[in-house]
């Protein structure tokens, strides 16, 4: 166990720190900012990127709340009365 740990040790420290770095690195919004108002093709590109995010989040909890629920409410109606519960909670206002 204590070879095993002394092999993988250094690796695992290495790997963690460089992660941490690229945490910080993703982390720089001004960044990120810098680079869009310098570039309008990037602008563009990171304003349609959120959008199409956006729009699958929220489809998503469309598809959920109009297809699975019912689905399941229709297939299983006496094993899954909480549904309607957690999905009321999760509507758009």
């Amino acid at each position: 166990m204590a070879s095993f740990l002394g092999v993988l040790g250094p690796r695992l420290k290495q790997a963690s720190l460089l992660w941490l770095h690229g945490f910080r690195d993703a982390c720089c919004l001004h960044r990120v900012l810098s680079y869009c108002f310098s570039s309008k093709q990037l602008a563009i590109r990171t304003g349609q990127c959120f959008l199409l995010n956006g729009l699958i989040f929220l489809g998503s909890i469309f598809i959920v709340n109009s297809v699975v629920i019912p689905t399941l409410q229709w297939i299983l109606p006496d094993q899954c009365p909480h549904f309607g519960c957690v999905m009321k909670s999760l509507q758009i206002r």
